[in-house]
């Protein structure tokens, strides 16, 4: 009997604690939302699996900024990708394609005051590709960042092109 009435009690009160929306919660700005059917896959939601624009080098990167994540491409085929957090309206991302300027593993922004590990440096004007937290939606001061994982491996490429 005992077992019977936890049962209910915490089933009962499963949903409400899990299920719930609280109307303080808000969305973040570029949040995609993406219904999971049976039988998808995560190609309904990453980048293209193939680029013909990404074949002209052996390794490229693309910044995909309107989903928020980046897709790396070798020989115009999708070798990784993973989420990325770019510049907030203020400090926009900016655009355009890229070469690799310099890296530096331990760099740090004395501008910023902050650590950018892993760091990319794509432009004169001083914006990088580094890891950093992500926190679901546009927060850099135009830099784009990147999980550390993903940006180990992304310091290797070449070319970045942002969209």
């Amino acid at each position: 009997m005992k077992f019977l009435v936890l049962y209910i009690l915490f089933f009962s009160a499963f949903p409400l604690a899990f299920f719930q929306i609280s109307s303080a919660e808000e969305i973040p700005d570029g949040f995609v939302f993406h219904k999971v059917k049976i039988g998808d896959t995560l190609s309904r939601i990453a980048p293209p699996e193939y680029l013909e624009e990404a074949k002209k080098s052996e390794r490229a990167v693309y910044v995909f900024l309107d989903k928020q994540y980046f897709g790396a491409y070798q020989n115009g085929r999708l070798a990784f990708w993973g989420p990325i957090s770019s510049g907030i309206k203020e400090r926009t991302t900016p655009k355009g394609n890229f070469k690799v300027l310099w890296k530096s593993r331990f760099y740090y922004s004395k501008k910023y005051d902050a650590d950018m590990p892993f760091a990319v440096n794509i432009s004169s004007n001083g914006y990088f590709l580094h890891a950093q937290s992500l926190p679901g939606r546009p927060a850099s001061h135009g830099y784009i960042r990147l999980l550390r994982v993903d940006a180990k491996k992304y310091s290797t490429g070449s070319q970045k092109t942002i969209r």
